[in-house]
């Protein structure tokens, strides 16, 4: 069964690991509501629930084999945990951390593409 993915860091389009979402079907463009805190931890960011900020990101729909690998890429559930969120395509996953990561560093906004 076919699920939605929000990427919002390394996955996404224009950035260096957007080639793994290769074969997955783009919706569109989404933001989180402001629950997040966002961190870089320099090649790619890492996401809080606690804060207040909004995440930009992409919704793509991917099947499950791509799903797999993605969970693969993400290290989830030994880095990363998985989650749904609302978004106006329907219930997405969105990976992130369960706490903030020691060496990371905070950042004052939500897009990724900003840091790249």
């Amino acid at each position: 069964m076919e699920q939605l993915v929000f990427v919002y860091g390394s996955l996404r389009q224009g950035a260096h690991c957007h080639e793994r979402m290769a074969g997955a079907h783009f919706l569109g463009f989404e933001q989180t509501p402001p629950i997040y805190a966002f961190y870089s931890l320099g090649l790619y960011p890492a996401a809080v629930e606690g804060g207040n900020q909004r995440l930009l990101g992409e919704i793509y729909r991917v099947n499950p084999l791509q799903l797999e690998l993605l969970d693969q890429f993400e290290r989830y559930p030994d880095l990363y945990q998985r989650s749904r969120i609302p978004s106006r395509y329907g219930h997405s996953w969105i990976y992130t951390m369960p706490r903030p990561p020691a060496d990371g560093r905070l950042l004052g906004h939500g897009d990724w593409l900003l840091e790249i």
